[in-house]
């Protein structure tokens, strides 16, 4: 016997809706009316009303946060983070630049550009130059050639060395210093007398035991 189906009460759109815009997920409002998630699922898509009053409720709390948001940036405060937390998780919000780009870049196809090099006779004319060169080329057989150094001519010789004879450059007297000349202004020095030469003396060293006034005591002998 199958289960009977367990159908959702009267009063369920204004329950779901509150719910919904408090926050509450599918869970949630299953476990209020004490039924499965499953069977909570079925409502909504069986009935347009259930439905219609669950996406309600979602859009009610994504307006209230959004108000918060924008509240904070009118009044020059930071951002409130919490409800830029609830609307990236519960209602898609997504930090993205969403603004048209228009790509300008033009697709070239190659173009094979022809030149006029005159009739048949001279093109074959001159392909054949051509092949020829090519040819003579590819038949020389090319050495590279290292430089060489430039030889010098040396000549043997068994003469003894020649010696240089020295050469003597006078060596040039000493040049006396300038005698200092006083200016005109200063006062003539004094020349110091003469200092007599004393005579040598050939006296004999002195002894003060032959002074007469050597005292009366004298040492003992």
């Amino acid at each position: 016997m199958a289960a009977h189906k367990k159908n959702p009460p009267e009063d369920a759109a204004e329950h779901i809706r509150r719910l919904a815009a408090e926050g509450f997920g599918q869970l949630g409002i299953a476990a209020h009316f004490t039924v499965s998630t499953q069977t909570f699922k079925r409502w909504i898509e069986e009935d347009d009303t259930l439905n219609e009053a669950y996406e309600l409720g979602k859009e009610t709390e994504r307006q209230a946060l959004h108000a918060l948001v924008v509240a904070s940036a009118r009044a020059n405060k930071p951002a409130n983070v919490n409800a830029f937390f609830l609307l990236k998780a519960r209602h898609g919000y997504v930090e993205t630049d969403n603004r048209t780009k228009v790509n300008v870049d033009v697709a070239v196809s190659s173009v094979l550009v022809v030149r006029d090099h005159g009739s048949d006779e001279q093109w074959a004319a001159t392909v054949a130059a051509q092949q020829r060169a090519l040819t003579a080329d590819s038949s020389s057989t090319r050495q590279i050639e290292a430089p060489q150094a430039p030889q010098i001519e040396a000549v043997a010789s068994f003469a003894p060395p020649a010696i240089l004879a020295p050469v003597y450059s006078p060596v040039s007297a000493p040049v006396a210093a300038p005698v200092p000349v006083p200016p005109p202004w200063a006062a003539p020095i004094p020349q110091a007398a003469p200092v007599p030469a004393l005579a040598p003396s050939y006296k004999p060293p002195y002894d003060w035991r032959n002074e007469p006034s050597a005292p009366a005591w004298r040492p003992r002998a």
